[in-house]
């Protein structure tokens, strides 16, 4: 199911879909944000243009590209 799947059907909101959208903007600014800041200072790049060009690589990624058979490193 996508993700636009099950906010549509859970449309009254049981928390489960809240919870996850949670989840995914604490990893955005809790590690990914912070790490890309960081390999941009390391190069001397600008911030900005770091976060962009890794936010436009990541919607690349997901319009061409399915992961619904990955296995990468797995918790």
């Amino acid at each position: 199911m996508t993700l636009d799947e099950m906010i549509k059907q859970n449309s009254k909101n049981d928390g489960l879909t809240r919870e996850a959208i949670d989840e995914v903007a604490e990893l955005i600014g809790g590690k990914l944000i912070p790490e890309v800041i960081r390999i941009a200072d390391k190069y001397n790049y600008d911030r900005d243009s770091m976060v962009k060009y890794c936010a436009d690589l990541y919607y690349t990624m997901a319009e061409v590209a399915t992961f619904e058979n990955w296995e990468g490193d797995k918790e």
